[in-house]
Formats: structure tokens, C-alpha cells, sequence
């Protein structure tokens, strides 16, 4: 989800260039405890997908008279989504939780 360049950036960070997802602190510290046997790992932060969806719902809400939001009427969330999927004998099984993300 996002621009062109935005996959472009994240390809080249898988090819080890730039700073990578997996060297922040914060997600280092998160990954110390994922069991055994990870099947699927889910990464969302929080405060990207906001600033993506917001004015999307801003300028859908533009044409209703009664509500009147504003980019700023919506609150920072300074957190990331880290979920795991591991699959064992009679299925799967998962869990996911939210991280602070650390102040740049």
C-alpha cells in the first residue's frame, strides 16, 4: 500500500540498503519473543497507516454538512502492530500485540 517510490525504498531496504525495519530497537526487542517455528510475521505501524487513511476519510467526509473534521482532529500513534501466525499439529495458532515506537 502507498506510492511507487515507497516500494521502491522498501525493496531496496530488503536488499540491504538504507536503514532497515529489522535494525530499529524496537523491533529487535519485540522479535526476542517469538516462539519457535514462526510460520507469518505481521508488521503495521500505526502511525503510517493513520496518515494514510485520515485525509482519504477527510475528503470523503467533505461533502456531509453536519461533520466537520480536520487532519489535526485526528491523535498521533506513536505504536506498532507486531503479529505472529505458527502452525501446530491440529491448525494454527497467533498472537499479536502493540509496541511503542521509540521518539526519533
Amino acid at each position: 500500500m502507498g506510492e511507487d517510490n515507497q516500494l521502491n525504498q522498501m525493496i531496496n531496504r530488503l536488499q540491504g540498503k538504507g536503514r532497515s525495519l529489522w535494525q530499529k530497537k524496537e523491533i529487535k526487542r519485540a522479535l526476542k519473543n517469538l516462539p519457535d517455528s514462526v510460520g507469518q510475521l505481521d508488521y503495521l505501524d500505526l502511525d503510517q497507516m493513520v496518515s494514510f487513511l485520515v485525509p482519504i476519510a477527510v475528503s470523503a467526509l467533505e461533502a456531509e454538512e453536519e461533520i466537520d473534521l480536520k487532519v489535526a482532529d485526528f491523535p498521533k500513534l506513536p505504536y506498532f502492530f507486531l503479529g505472529w501466525t505458527k502452525y501446530v499439529k491440529r491448525g494454527l495458532i497467533g498472537r499479536a500485540e502493540l509496541f511503542p515506537i521509540s521518539a526519533k
